[in-house]
């Protein structure tokens, strides 16, 4: 559609790319890595992470967890027996705007251990951590502004808090500084030596590549 391509990721020979919005196509397509589409989706959301076959996309305004097929892009049921579950609702004491800004704050997903997504609520400053048989939230943890994150699939999950890359202990609930003072930080990846990428919005629009100490290895773009 004409929108801007909002999310991307990878499992196996698969990607995961789209808008999050669509009218006329797809908001979601797969590809294969060569680029040649293998479905269109009508899974979509704001934050994407894959997982042992399957796709979780959390979606802004509603606050629900959807949960899709990766053979298919078909919406496939949690242990509840629905597709999406409910992570975030309006609070007694919270207005209309404080609600919208938090439920528009969903910023990324990671699956933080073999059984738990990790969500980062800007607006809210915590991760949000979801039990990935049943979409239901289990527990909180505070981070100033979380954004993006990314796991090693080794139990290591790394974290944007602020203009600041570190790693985040969650059983500690702590969250250790690896690399400072960067230009808005938005996003992060993760590849399989722990080497870190993170995306520089501001006036730098470039990629860092860290190493997992928070070395600047690599920058990409302009």
């Amino acid at each position: 559609d004409y929108n801007h391509p909002l999310y991307v990721a990878t499992a196996g020979d698969r990607v995961i790319l789209g808008t999050g919005n669509a009218e006329a196509a797809p908001g979601t397509i797969c590809t294969d890595l060569d680029g040649r589409k293998k479905y269109g989706s009508s899974a979509m959301g704001a934050a994407l992470a894959l997982h042992d076959g399957f796709g979780y996309f959390m979606q802004r305004r509603s606050g629900k967890l959807l949960k899709f097929d990766l053979a298919n892009g078909a919406l496939s049921p949690f242990a509840g027996g629905r597709p999406e579950a409910t992570v975030l609702t309006k609070r007694a004491d919270e207005d209309a705007q404080a609600w919208g800004a938090r439920a528009w704050t969903v910023m990324a997903l990671a699956v933080a251990d073999p059984g738990t997504l990790a969500l980062s609520s800007f607006s809210d400053d915590r991760l949000i951590l979801i039990d990935l048989a049943s979409g239901a939230v289990k527990g909180e943890c505070s981070l100033k502004a979380p954004r993006g994150l990314a796991a090693d699939g080794k139990g290591t999950l790394y974290a944007i808090s602020g203009n600041t890359v570190g790693r985040y202990d969650l059983a500690a609930k702590a969250f250790t500084p690896l690399a400072g003072n960067l230009d808005e930080p938005q996003h992060l990846a993760c590849d399989v030596a722990g080497n870190l990428y993170v995306s520089l919005q501001g006036k730098t629009m470039q990629v860092w590549k860290l190493s997992p100490d928070g070395k600047v290895l690599l920058k990409y773009g302009k």
